[in-house]
């Protein structure tokens, strides 16, 4: 009789648990954390300019982990956009040089905003030279096409092109350059 107390006490135990467990709310993972945030004002930002929403979405989770990284939480700044006038802020970064790679201190970009970052990014690939010639020459048709006209000038890493394809393509990052803002989920989870 006491065995049997003892093991119904555990399956109750168990049980409940497991309950408990059910009515926890489920977390998302970073990624789905950061998408739901940022996507949707990329998607109305990144429009006004032209550019493919899902190029930003995909160069800024690569340079920003996905948000965390010091730059990102502390200066608003999710793509590693160099400083071009106060405020700024200095950070040691990996950079690439002769295909060596080494860290190297550098000046980056304080925003206020998530907005004023994302009109940061944009605004720059209309930048030009003293001489008036674009400093980009991009290709906006879609993300990869962005990506591969904006990268000899804008990245030292040699594998930039294939880290960031390869985020668009595994959080299927195009579903963002449709027509309207969507969350990286369905609601109600």
């Amino acid at each position: 009789m006491m065995r049997i107390n003892c093991r119904l006490k555990a399956l109750i135990f168990v049980g409940a648990v497991f309950l408990l467990l059910m009515t926890l709310p489920v977390r998302a993972s970073p990624q789905e954390d950061y998408l739901d945030r940022v996507a949707p004002v990329a998607q109305e930002i990144c429009r006004q300019y032209g550019i493919p929403p899902s190029a930003y979405l995909g160069m800024s989770a690569l340079e920003s982990g996905w948000g965390r990284s010091w730059l990102a939480v502390n200066a608003n700044n999710y793509f590693g956009r160099k400083c071009l006038s106060d405020p700024c802020v200095e950070v040691w970064t990996p950079e690439y040089r002769d295909g060596i790679r080494r860290m190297e201190p550098h000046m980056f970009q304080v925003y206020p905003t998530l907005r004023a970052a994302i009109h940061g990014y944009c605004q720059q690939f209309f930048r030009r030279w003293p001489d008036g010639t674009p400093i980009y020459k991009f290709d906006a048709r879609n993300a990869e096409a962005f990506i591969r006209s904006i990268v000899p000038p804008y990245a030292t890493d040699p594998e930039y092109i294939g880290k960031v394809l390869g985020i668009i393509r595994r959080y299927d990052l195009t579903r963002y350059d449709r027509l309207q803002p969507q969350k990286s989920r369905p609601q109600g989870r």
